[in-house]
């Protein structure tokens, strides 16, 4: 198990946007496939179950993107003399 989650992490260190992009796209589809074989009877509970899911992993999911990209502007050496496009009289 330890092999595995080491080529696990090794793995997310090498994915590029495009890795995260399908893998995003995989996921929805294996979802969108899960749903549709849900009985009527189930799909409220089966749905509720999604939200409680989609929340938990959604919330600090977007607490570490948010950490990151406040570092990043704090270090961001940007000033407004940098700008590409210029006033040219």
């Amino acid at each position: 198990m330890k092999c595995l989650m080491k080529s696990g992490k090794k793995y997310i260190e090498r994915m590029d946007v495009w890795d995260v992009s399908f893998l995003k796209i995989c996921l929805c589809a294996m979802g969108v496939l899960i749903g549709i074989g849900v009985s009527e009877e189930k799909k409220k509970s089966v749905g509720i179950a999604a939200i409680f899911v989609f929340i938990a992993t959604y919330i600090p999911l977007m607490a570490k993107y948010i950490g990151i990209f406040i570092e990043e502007k704090e270090h961001d050496d940007y000033s407004i003399d940098d700008d590409c496009f210029e006033l040219i009289d």
